[in-house]
């Protein structure tokens, strides 16, 4: 079943009298189709009543969206449903109608994520004398999402980068590697910097984290939250916090709290992790139904990009975890699969590079995983080949008649 989500956002805005400002942004979810409000959608709502009934000057701006799915005339017609069915929500509870605007704006176009595009903002803007602790959000293309309040401040600068894509993690070097040098599984890595912010400022010393599932990935009970160290040779490496994110299958996202205690200065690298099979190393038993491989090319070949697939015309969702080295790729892939009967492709600025690793040299990386290494063979390596096929023929043929 396909879900709608409601992005709720409050901006009590900076005003020109330089008093505090606020931003809150919430998630609900209609049916596939529907617009009728579920009970997780009101019980968000009413929680931003409460909030406006403590403010007598505020305006409420209500905008939907809907993913591409179906005829333009039918989304236009069906984001501006969602939007009135909260505007005549906050009207049933008595909310004051010429303080509430509303309108549908169709597709949302501003991302490829097609749960964020089924989404309705609701912006909440008032002044905020009485606050104590301001709400601040941020919310990532991909749909990563961090919140916390902070004393007598909002609005405030910080920053989120999310890398769920393989492409984004070879850019940035972030490898699925713990400070074991073993193989992880990731679910999605963020950073983030919280600038000038004071961390003794905020409330609880609570980050709020949500992070989505990659891709079309399902959600897996087994994932746990890492945070990056640096190791003795300077390099970076996942550090596993043992804390396990809870699972909301409204938003399909992993959701945890975070201790600023775990910040380095104001920053901090987040993965959603798991170990794969390596008890007798890492004394886990989780990947039980995943195995680790690495494969390499002859030279190193600058790939920007890469991935595994079950046929060399199409990329399938064959994890990838780490650059192991100038030429190495670590994959997490099913245990039942045969690594033989898959294709690697590179990406790099002169195109593609792809091969099956049925035609890959077998051995051992670091004594720990399999690797298949490709080895172009040359034109005279190709005639000598043939030469000898020709040759054992022959012998053959000769031992079956003498």
């Amino acid at each position: 079943m396909k879900y709608f989500y409601l992005i709720t956002a409050f901006v009590i805005t900076l005003l020109s009298n330089a008093q505090n400002t606020i931003t809150i942004e919430k998630k609900i979810f209609f049916e596939h189709n529907q617009f009728l409000l579920t009970t997780n959608a009101t019980s968000t709502l009413d929680s931003l009543i409460t909030v406006a009934n403590m403010y007598s000057n505020y305006s409420i701006k209500i905008i939907g969206y809907t993913d591409p799915s179906g005829s333009l005339k039918y989304n236009q017609k069906l984001s501006s449903d969602r939007a009135k069915t909260v505007f005549d929500y906050f009207i049933d509870k008595k909310l004051n109608q010429s303080l509430l605007s509303y309108k549908g704006f169709g597709i949302d176009n501003k991302s490829e994520n097609e749960t964020i595009q089924r989404n309705t903002t609701v912006t909440f803007t008032a002044k905020s004398e009485d606050c104590y602790y301001k709400l601040n959000s941020l919310t990532g293309k991909n749909g990563t999402e961090v919140s916390f309040k902070l004393k007598n401040e909002s609005n405030a600068k910080f920053t989120l980068e999310e890398y769920f894509s393989t492409q984004s993690m070879i850019q940035n070097e972030k490898f699925a590697l713990d400070i074991n040098d073993e193989v992880l599984e990731t679910a999605g890595m963020i950073d983030i910097d919280l600038k000038d912010i004071n961390l003794n400022d905020i409330e609880d010393g609570i980050i709020q984290v949500a992070i989505p599932t990659i891709s079309n990935a399902t959600y897996d009970e087994e994932m746990t939250v890492w945070i990056e160290e640096t190791d003795k040779e300077g390099e970076k490496r996942w550090k596993n916090l043992k804390l396990k994110p809870k699972w909301n299958n409204n938003t399909k996202r992993y959701e945890f709290n975070l201790n600023v205690s775990n910040f380095k200065g104001n920053k901090i690298s987040i993965n959603l992790d798991k170990n794969i099979y390596r008890e007798q190393v890492t004394n886990v038993s989780t990947g039980k139904n995943k195995k680790v491989i690495v494969v390499a090319t002859e030279r190193e070949e600058f790939f920007y990009d890469v991935y595994l697939s079950y046929s060399s015309e199409k990329q399938n969702d064959l994890r990838f975890s780490a650059r192991m080295d100038k030429t190495g790729f670590a994959f997490v892939i099913p245990k039942k699969v045969n690594p033989k009967k898959l294709y690697f492709t590179g990406i790099n600025s002169s195109g593609k590079v792809t091969f099956g690793l049925i035609v890959c040299k077998v051995s051992k990386y670091n004594k720990k995983y399999p690797l298949y290494k490709y080895i172009p063979i040359s034109s005279e390596d190709a005639k000598d080949k043939e030469k000898a096929k020709k040759k054992g023929f022959w012998e053959w043929l000769k031992r079956i008649f003498n």
